[in-house]
C-alpha cells in the first residue's frame, strides 16, 4: 500500500501509475481497504486493461464494493457518487445513492451530497440540517448550498444576510458556485442602490468564478449583462456578446435571448 502511494505521489523522481498499479493490486488481494478503493479508481482512469467497458464497469464496482465491505469511507462515497448521477453506465438511483451516504454520514462530503439529494425531494427543512452538518466541518459545497437555503427560504427562514455569509465564506474556500452566488447578490444589491461600488464588486466575484470553473453559466451572463449596461465594468457590446455566446453555449436560455438582442 505504502509502495503504491509513493510511486502515485511525487514523492518519486516522476509519477508511475502502472507501478502503483501492480502495489495496489497486490494489497488488494490481501483485502487492504485503500488499496481496493485505489484498485477501482484506477480501473475507472483506465490504468487496468479490461476487454471493453462492460467489464471495466463491473471491476470497478467490484473492488469499489469490496473496499466499502472493508469500511473504506472513500469507495462507499465514490459508489455513492456514480448511483447518484448515473456514471460508467449505472442506471440513476437516488435512493440507493442516499442509503449509501447515510452509512458514511460523519463524512463531510457524505453529509453535504445526503443533503442536496433531499434537496432535490423537496425535504428542504431536512436537507438544511444536513448541510449545517457539512458546515460544522467547513465543507465549501455545504456552505454554498446552505446560503442558499437562506437566500431562497428553504428549510430556514429568509435571511439574506446568512446567505451573503456563507457564500462569501465557501467563496474564500474555492467554490466557484458560491462565488457566482455572491456575485449576484451584490449584483442586486447595486441594481437597487445604483452603487458602481457594489457593481464592481460582483464583476470580481463573477470573474473569479470562472476562472475556477468555466461552466458557470450564470457568471458569464451576468457578466454579459454588466458589459451590456457598463454596470461596474466599461460598457462594451463586444465583451457583452462574449459572455452572452459562453452562456449559451451551455444552455443558458436567458443569455440566448441577450445574444439574439445584440
Amino acid at each position: 500500500m505504502a509502495l503504491g502511494n509513493f510511486y502515485e505521489s511525487d514523492m518519486y523522481e516522476k509519477v508511475d501509475l502502472d507501478m502503483a498499479a501492480d502495489y495496489y493490486k497486490i494489497a488488494a488481494e490481501m483485502n487492504e481497504p485503500h488499496a481496493l478503493y485505489k484498485v477501482g479508481q484506477l480501473s475507472e482512469k483506465g490504468i487496468y486493461q479490461y476487454k471493453n467497458e462492460r467489464d471495466t464497469r463491473e471491476n470497478v464496482l467490484k473492488y469499489y464494493e469490496a473496499a466499502m465491505e472493508q469500511g473504506s469511507v472513500d469507495a462507499t462515497i465514490r459508489l455513492a457518487q456514480i448511483y447518484e448521477k448515473g456514471e460508467l453506465g449505472v442506471k440513476v438511483n437516488k435512493d440507493q445513492a442516499l442509503s449509501l451516504y447515510q452509512t458514511a454520514d460523519n463524512d463531510e462530503e457524505a453529509m453535504n451530497s445526503i443533503g442536496s439529494i433531499l434537496y432535490e425531494k423537496g425535504q428542504y427543512k431536512r436537507a438544511a440540517e444536513f448541510f449545517r452538518k457539512s458546515v460544522v466541518k467547513g465543507n465549501p459545497t455545504g456552505l454554498n448550498n446552505l446560503g442558499t437555503c437562506y437566500e431562497l427560504g428553504r428549510g430556514v427562514p429568509v435571511n439574506v444576510n446568512k446567505a451573503y455569509e456563507f457564500y462569501e465564506e465557501a467563496s474564500k474556500k474555492g467554490n466557484a458556485q458560491a462565488m457566482s452566488n455572491l456575485g449576484y447578490l451584490l449584483f442586486k444589491k447595486g441594481k437597487v442602490s445604483s452603487t458602481q461600488q457594489q457593481f464592481k464588486e460582483a464583476a470580481h466575484w463573477f470573474r473569479s468564478s470562472i476562472s475556477h470553473d468555466y461552466t458557470i453559466k450564470d457568471s458569464h451572463y451576468y457578466m454579459g449583462v454588466m458589459h451590456q449596461n457598463g454596470d461596474g465594468v466599461e460598457q462594451c457590446y463586444k465583451s457583452a456578446y462574449k459572455y452572452y455566446k459562453a452562456a449559451s453555449d451551455f444552455e443558458h436560455e436567458l443569455a440566448c435571448e441577450r445574444l439574439g438582442d445584440l
